[in-house]
């Protein structure tokens, strides 16, 4: 193709005569090295020479032609059979005029003055030797003056949208050669011509029969999809228009051999749509049918030609009196420079200066130290807490609570002297949560609830059953306390470990952590259905206070929430820091996957955003991508690190590096800054979710963005191969000096690439969240708006994943072709995934087979023996330890409640606070039990220290009944500011409010009994740090486990399975190459061969020959390593 073109103005230094050709171009372009003949350019020079501080006191442009000549050169390429028309309206610079008019372009001109600087060309150039071939009058609407200038320079070609333009040309100038204008969908473009020019396909029939009628000559159709499009898919449709066009022409006898396709290129995604122009123009009018095809691109041939030169000639200063009252938001600097909005620097564009992102140590002081959203969940669990605390100085709500479990008219008013359980509910079920946290929270509480209702009823009926007194003496009643004690009581609460050790989620812990108090509650007060449904009703009112405050007060949305994390953690790729870039990226990814179920559990509230399971999907996987570019990114800052630490050690490093950075640096610099802004561009669609025209104008420049990825990427595949082969050691020099840089080097060029191709499957993936918006949330318009439809992803896949022409393949075919749904193409471009990889149930039994014999082949006492070895294996496992130890320990400590002479102890210092505290104390190591142990006390000790004061001070008053509840919303402030501020003492804070109702809302209900307020906390204090005491003795004692240890033996055990992976990958690569396939009796009779059959002294570590069992065989080996 490029054979065809004309070459471009030689220099000033002699060369051999020139074609005809190139003589046009020569004498179109003036000789800007020994003079010029323009009028213009004379003058310029003229004003420079006079005047040294021209450019100082005024602005100018700095052409360069040849880009324009580059663009040309890109047009030929992608489009060969379509002819560029100039839009002259777009620069009417007269060298870019004669430059392309010397490389043989036509123009279009939409007025009169544009035609006049065309015909004023030198008369050897095509447009001026025959103007009525090479000069389209592309204006539907045209003055008569203009009609008849045209038809005085002999410009024929020239369009119409309406009868009234039709009559108009009749009378003027019948000889016209007309074109005319249908309308077409420019809904995909930045400027829309559609509202002003362009005749519907319905209005084309009427106007092709007046101009028949008016014996006009009609010779083709032109449209225009509007400037900046950015959808392949408009020119398709607006090619398939033209189609039935040229039917209709047809039908009335008109014989069409032009069809002019318009403008709209843009630079950054012009082979995007070349590549779906082209073909739809192909298949719709074949070279065969002679039909004459030509654009009017405009701005995509000095798109990046010109440059503005300014100068900065004032600054006016923040320390100015005149800025001294301005508000925060006003600018305090401001600079001036000589252009502005109605000269060369007009834009309609507005953006300000921004501001770099301050370090730890850059933030002022009027940074905020609490966030907004922080700030309003602790309001929201203060005031949840306010209304729980009700139930005890309302007098109306505290009967309510008392009627569960006195029936008899008399005890109906009876103060309710456990109301403070509402509260505590509260603290534990807190509303600082965002919605689908709520749901989840919701059905962990009623789960939990269930449960021990069930268990509750059960211990009930058999106390009931047996006839247990607690007031008996014998020893026969402690006997069924202590069976009820270790049987329920050791069973639920080590259930409940063992679920929360497992569930590791810390709403399920709160849930857990409250079905114990009902729990224990109820059972060591010797059951009961009428205490059980008390408190049932107490936790379920406490659910249904903090669910409506989290529903009704500042809602917070899991999705919007995903959604802003999803935005955080992509720009925290835009880092110029490496170590900077990754500890922002994990802080955003924390949250992200977090927020990640709760935002597809909102589908159960009607959220239009994951209201399909496709997107809920998509979002999954999006979350993935993003975590695989975080791996990419932790790779290429290894390969750094490993980089500085090799040449602070030998010098001798630098030269092969600085090799690999000379030939790379270009590509590598522009794939690095095409991914900062792909990945800006990707955070821009979770921004700019709240206005579908915002979102419209994201996915555009997602479209050029991933346009720009591809082109990096190809030209980073070119020079990456360079690199390799030169690194490749010489045998005249030291290879110890190449070889290790060369392992480095290819590992970041791997990553680097890596990264990129991930990056590209995310851009999809956002488009799809993006295209879901549209259609389903704002109800907009969407036909084919993915922004990389199937057939150009089938061709753009072609060139950027093809692995065999990666430099890192070593797979002799690529992967199939990138389809619509993500899914399956993240797990082919990721084949080892350890979360569904099995190994072959074949293989396992065969493998079995070998080792153990066949199970029909035991005896009665052998299975008996393998079935108590699989029992006691389980019972060794660390959560099932951790399970024992807590259902243990909490059986020995209700103890007291079964034991008749430690009967009234055990009640009178509330022994269930005891066993709440112990059970929400023990945790699996030591070390984090007496962390949390120490916390507790402390809290508890703080917590019951303000109650006294405050009861002291209120009493049991009505003062007190009003004034209790105002305390308590401001004491739990900074309360819930820790449990909800501060994941490491949360706990703390909990104790501290916990303790907080036990003293002071219980001394308030036990009015009538007149006990002291410190009486109370002596005892709560007393419960919770014996509860607290226990924990930590049999944490030390009872099957410890201390972290040190699991963490030594959990490195051993992964530097022993690294060396069985690389163990099974020597043998794997050590074999003679055999042409079979892989089943899993081959693999381990190969496995069992004899050393001999293995290697031998002759045999190459590594197989210069690489066969197909050898492939699937090492994939085997590393799936069954991973899903280990």
């Amino acid at each position: 193709m490029h054979s065809n073109l004309p070459t471009p103005p030689p220099s000033h230094s002699t060369s051999p005569a020139p074609s005809d050709r190139q003589k046009c171009v020569y004498e179109c372009l003036p000789n800007l090295y020994h003079g010029s003949t323009e009028s213009q350019l004379a003058k310029n020079v003229k004003i420079f020479n006079s005047q040294p501080d021209f450019a100082e006191e005024h602005p100018f442009f700095v052409a360069d032609l040849s880009s324009v000549y580059k663009q040309h050169i890109r047009w030929k390429t992608e489009l060969p059979r379509i002819e560029p028309f100039f839009a002259v309206k777009c620069n009417p610079d007269p060298y870019v005029i004669r430059l392309l008019a010397g490389l043989g372009l036509g123009f279009d001109c939409a007025s009169q003055t544009e035609i006049n600087t065309i015909l004023s060309l030198p008369t050897n150039c095509p447009a001026t030797e025959n103007p009525s071939n090479n000069i389209i009058f592309a204006n539907p609407c045209k003055a008569a003056s203009m009609i008849k200038f045209a038809r005085g320079n002999q410009v024929k070609m020239m369009t119409f949208d309406n009868t009234d333009e039709l009559h108009k040309i009749a009378r003027l100038y019948p000889d016209a050669q007309l074109i005319i204008r249908i309308l077409t969908d420019d809904s995909k473009s930045v400027c829309r011509f559609g509202i002003k020019f362009g005749a519907p396909l319905d209005a084309v029939p009427h106007l092709l029969k007046t101009a028949k009628d008016l014996c006009l000559n009609v010779i083709g159709v032109s449209f225009h999809v509007g400037s900046g499009c950015y959808d392949p898919q408009s020119y398709v449709d607006a090619i398939e228009r033209s189609k039935k066009t040229f039917e209709v022409g047809e039908s009335l006898g008109f014989k069409f051999n032009l069809l002019d396709v318009g403008g709209g290129f843009g630079h950054d995604n012009f082979e995007l749509l070349a590549r779906s122009l082209g073909p739809a123009v192909d298949a719709h009018f074949p070279v065969e049918t002679g039909v004459r095809v030509i654009a009017e691109p405009g701005r995509f041939y000095v798109h990046d030609a010109f440059t503005l030169a300014t100068n900065i000639i004032a600054k006016r200063g923040s320390d100015d009196d005149i800025n001294q009252d301005l508000d925060d938001q006003s600018p305090k600097v401001m600079f001036y420079q000589n252009d502005g909005v109605y000269a060369r620097d007009a834009v309609d564009d507005w953006s300000s200066v921004k501001r770099p992102a301050l370090k730890d140590d850059d933030k002022t002081e009027k940074d905020d130290w609490i966030s907004i959203d922080t700030k309003r969940n602790i309001i929201k669990c203060a005031i949840a807490y306010t209304i729980a605390t009700l139930f005890t100085f309302n007098p109306t709500l505290n009967s309510f609570i008392s009627a569960l479990e006195f029936k008899q008219k008399s005890q109906l008013w009876k103060v309710a002297v456990n109301t403070h359980t509402i509260a505590s509910v509260t603290v534990w079920f807190n509303p600082a949560r965002s919605r689908g946290s709520m749901l989840q929270a919701i059905a962990f509480a009623a789960v939990s609830l269930v449960f021990v209702t069930c268990v509750s009823s059960l211990v009930t009926l058999i106390l009931t059953l047996i006839d247990f007194n607690p007031d008996d003496t014998n020893w026969k009643a402690d006997l069924d306390g202590f069976i009820v004690a270790f049987i329920f009581i050791g069973v639920v609460s080590s259930i409940a470990a063992f679920s929360r050790l497992k569930m590791a989620n810390q709403t399920f812990n709160s849930a857990a952590t409250m079905s114990c108090i009902v729990f224990y509650s109820v059972v060591l007060r010797n059951g009961g259905i009428a205490r059980l449904v008390q408190y049932l009703a107490m936790a379920i009112i406490g659910i249904i206070i903090t669910s409506s405050v989290c529903l009704l007060i500042w809602p917070k949305s899991s999705t919007s929430a995903l959604r802003k994390d999803l935005s955080s953690s992509l720009n925290s790729f835009d880092k110029d820091s490496f170590d900077r870039a990754v500890k922002d990226h994990d802080e955003a990814f924390v949250t992200l996957q977090a927020e990640l179920p709760n935002a597809l559990r909102e589908r159960w509230l009607r959220d239009k955003r994951v209201n399909n399971s496709q997107i809920r999907q998509t979002y999954k996987h999006t979350v993935e991508a993003i975590e695989r570019l975080a791996q990419h990114l932790t790779g290429l800052r290894s390969c750094l690190n490993m980089r500085d630490d090799m040449i602070l050690k030998d010098d001798s490093f630098k030269k092969p590096f600085q090799m690999s950075v000379d030939i790379a640096s270009k590509p590598m610099y522009e794939l690095t800054e095409t991914i900062v802004h792909v990945l800006r561009e990707s955070s821009l669609v979770f921004e700019r979710d709240s206005d579908p025209t915002l979102l419209t104008e994201t996915r555009r420049s997602m479209l050029i963005a991933s346009e720009r990825l591809q082109r990096a990427i190809r030209k980073f595949d070119i020079s990456s191969g360079i690199v390799l082969e030169s690194s490749q050691p010489d045998a005249r020099i030291d290879a110890k000096s190449f070889q290790e840089p060369s392992l480095i080097t290819q590992f970041y060029l791997f990553n680097l690439r890596e990264l990129a191709s991930e990056l590209y499957h995310l851009i999809l993936l956002v488009d799809e969240i993006s295209e879901h918006d549209l259609k389903h949330v704002f109800n907009s318009s969407s036909r084919n708006s993915n922004i990389l439809d199937e057939d150009y992803q089938n061709n753009a896949e072609d060139d950027l994943f093809d692995e065999s022409s990666s430099y890192f393949s070593s797979k002799p075919r690529r992967p199939p072709l990138l389809r619509r749904r993500m899914k399956k193409t993240l797990s082919k471009l990721i084949p080892i995934d350890p979360s569904e990889y099995k190994v072959n149930d074949q293989a396992r039994r065969w493998r079995a087979s070998k080792i153990i014999e066949e199970e029909h082949q035991f005896t009665v006492y052998e299975r008996f023996s393998q079935i108590l070895w699989e029992v006691l294996t389980f019972f060794e496992r660390k959560d099932v330890k951790f399970a024992i130890r807590t259902g243990g320990a909490l059986a020995i400590l209700s103890m007291p409640s079964y034991i008749s002479y430690l009967r009234p102890l055990a009640l009178n210092l509330k022994l269930e606070w005891a066993l709440i505290s112990c059970f929400a104390s023990l945790s699996p190591t030591v070390g984090q039990t007496n962390f949390m142990s120490i916390q507790r006390i402390l809290g508890t000790i703080v917590g019951a220290a303000v109650a006294v004061v405050a009861f002291a001070g209120l009493g049991h008053s009505l003062f007190g009944a009003i004034g209790f509840p105002i305390l308590g919303f401001f004491f739990s402030l900074p309360c819930f500011y820790i449990v909800v501020g501060s994941t490491r003492y949360s706990s703390s804070g909990r104790f501290v409010l916990q303790s907080y109702n036990l003293v002071a809302l219980y001394a308030f209900n036990l009015r009538d009994q007149d006990i002291h307020s410190f009486t109370i906390a002596v005892k709560r204090s007393t419960a919770v740090t014996c509860g607290i005491t226990f924990s930590m003795i049999v944490s030390r004692l009872w099957w410890p486990q201390e972290a040190r240890k699991e963490l030594r033996r959990g490195l051993g055990d992964l530097i022993l399975d690294l060396g069985y992976l690389y163990n099974r990958h020597t043998l794997a690569q050590s074999v003679p190459p055999l042409p079979t396939t892989l089943s899993p009796v081959s693999v381990d009779s190969f496995d069992a061969a004899s050393d001999v059959e293995r290697a031998s002294e002759t045999t190459h570590l590594l197989s210069p020959q690489r066969t197909l069992m050898g492939e699937q065989r090492e994939e085997q080996l590393s799936k069954e390593f991973m899903s280990m």
